[in-house]
């Protein structure tokens, strides 16, 4: 693995564009289409910058060694999450001897929300240093995820192991004697019911397993017993490293990227298990054994992933999912990925529980975020700049939200 230089133009930050890692398409992947960079003022060439991506490797992500590399150089290894988004579009350039010309190019954000704009490619179109301005016509391609996460997507279905008790109106009850419309405890919204539940038969397999929680692995001496989830089920993380790291106190964390705590471990596979679906009007933090997880999130990855007969079910139910466009809005921001695995390496080394009290009395920002510029650096992209325009730091007034805990037996 090695290095490697590409020449694109600084655009400046702006709104995170992949709002949502557990989805292949990048969610706000039109937002970008009909503006244009640069002008006769103020030349696009004066922002021309050396971008590195970092661990590139012709033997890794969307081509082999026996691929040529000038297919398609902007490959780095996955698990290293270098991009927080990537698109190609369809573009308009304009020289600075007035000459229009229509090309591809990508448009890359970073961690810190800075936009890079790239040929992507050693035979660019037109020197860097001749480009005037570049209209950004429309999306060529938005699910370029082998650039920016390790998604997989047979696991994504969030799903209680049966047995496990989640809070309602009357106390805690084992999920499989839950139904519709029963009441379950929210962390948000009180008491909401339930819309949909669906049970699932399983021999689990390496990607099957359930991840057990053990009793008070997450810090605050929860979960009060071990719990059992599939390994994509999110659990919430509130703690002073996840606002440092997302300027958000609580976001959401796939239960396998846990394993690296105390008391986290996967269970042996090939075991016949029942897993089981619970969905709320609205995305949720449910407790459950008294941790702190989300609900079913009706999203297109996991929507694909249910057998036929649990989304027939569901559609019967819930038919507006048929014609659902996009995802759905989720309680938290999800971390998934490189930036899970690197959250929970910082909660280990600080010797740092994953729930803090003082984190559970501030909900999460719903604005748009943007990274404070002396948290870190970008996770592995670095601006090689004369002088890089200073991110201004944006302050998303905080609500207050009343946590009410489980109640003890």
């Amino acid at each position: 693995m090695s290095d490697y230089a590409i020449d694109a133009f600084y655009l400046g930050s702006d709104a995170e564009l992949d709002t949502y890692d557990g989805n292949w398409s990048v969610a706000q992947a039109f937002s970008l289409v009909g503006n244009t960079y640069g002008s006769g003022a103020a030349p696009l060439l004066q922002s021309h910058e050396t971008v590195l991506l970092e661990d590139f490797s012709p033997d890794e992500g969307f081509f082999s060694a026996s691929t040529p590399q000038e297919l398609h150089p902007l490959i780095a290894v996955p698990e290293q999450d270098p991009m927080d988004g990537a698109l190609e579009y369809h573009v308009t350039i304009q020289t600075v001897d007035a000459e229009r010309i229509q090309a591809r190019m990508y448009v890359l954000q970073d961690d810190l929300g800075r936009l890079f704009l790239t040929p992507g490619r050693q035979d660019a179109a037109v020197a860097a240093q001749a480009v005037r301005s570049v209209t950004i016509d429309r999306l060529a391609q938005d699910k370029m995820a082998w650039l920016c996460s390790n998604l997989e997507a047979s696991n994504f279905v969030t799903s209680f192991l049966e047995g496990t008790q989640l809070m309602s109106v009357g106390g805690e009850v084992p999920v499989e004697q839950l139904e519709i419309g029963d009441l379950v405890q929210t962390l948000d919204h009180g008491l909401q019911p339930i819309v949909w539940m669906g049970c699932q038969h399983v021999v689990s397999g390496a990607s099957e397993a359930p991840i057990r929680i053990g009793t008070g692995a997450l810090g605050m001496g929860w979960p009060k017993r071990p719990l059992y989830v599939s390994p994509q089920h999110r659990v919430v993380v509130a703690s002073e490293i996840a606002l440092q790291m997302f300027d958000q106190p609580q976001v959401l964390v796939p239960a396998k990227k846990l394993l690296g705590l105390p008391n986290i471990s996967q269970c042996s596979v090939h075991r016949a298990l029942t897993y089981w679906h619970v969905m709320t009007r609205a995305h949720e933090v449910l407790f459950a054994d008294s941790a702190l997880v989300e609900s079913f999130l009706p999203g297109p990855m996991a929507l694909s992933a249910l057998p036929d007969r649990n989304r027939r079910d569901l559609f019967v139910h819930q038919p507006s999912l048929v014609f659902q466009d996009g995802k759905p809005k989720t309680a938290r921001r999800c971390v998934e990925g490189a930036r899970a695995e690197k959250l929970v390496e910082r909660l280990c080394r600080a010797k740092q529980p994953a729930l803090e009290g003082h984190c559970l009395t501030r909900a999460a920002s719903t604005g748009a975020w943007r990274r404070r510029a002396d948290t870190r650096r970008a996770a592995a992209v670095r601006c090689y700049a004369n002088a890089a325009p200073a991110l201004v730091d944006s302050v998303v007034p905080q609500a207050t939200v009343t946590v009410i805990p489980p109640r003890q037996n």
